[in-house]
């Protein structure tokens, strides 16, 4: 063989050990992969878990609002009567009109903390969807 063949048959060889390196890698990388898919189905499942259980306290927090809006509006309407010189006693007696409104204040800060958890978690899925339906 001739010092050149004898060479380009080196670096034929040599090459074909890189390619043999590299697809061992990309196995081993593929396995590694397909057992952090398998972890992230599983946290995808807890996720939604999560989301419903999200949406139920917003149900809660709608259904709390129901009582809160019945008060105000009767609360209203009895000082409406008395300011229009009716005999209509108020709904909330003076001291209770303080436990109202820190009622009220409890309520605001409540739905607060929803908005903005709410608002976090569909942010962050809209990241996560945006980046699944990228082309690989």
């Amino acid at each position: 063989m001739t010092p050149m063949i004898e060479t380009l048959t080196r670096d034929l060889h040599s090459e074909h050990r890189d390619w043999e390196s590299d697809a061992s890698l990309w196995k081993d990388e593929l396995e590694t992969w397909l057992k952090e898919l398998s972890r992230a189905s599983g946290d995808l499942r807890r996720a939604e878990r999560a989301l419903e259980a999200h949406a139920q306290v917003l149900d809660r927090h709608t259904l709390d609002l129901l009582p809160e809006e019945r008060d105000v509006r009767r609360h209203e309407r009895a000082m409406a009567q008395v300011a229009g010189g009716g005999r209509a006693q108020p709904v909330l007696p003076p001291g209770d009109h303080t436990a109202a409104a820190e009622r009220h204040r409890k309520m605001r800060d409540a739905h607060e903390r929803l908005k903005k958890y709410h608002h976090t978690v569909l942010a962050r899925v809209a990241v996560l969807l945006k980046a699944i339906a990228e082309p690989v």
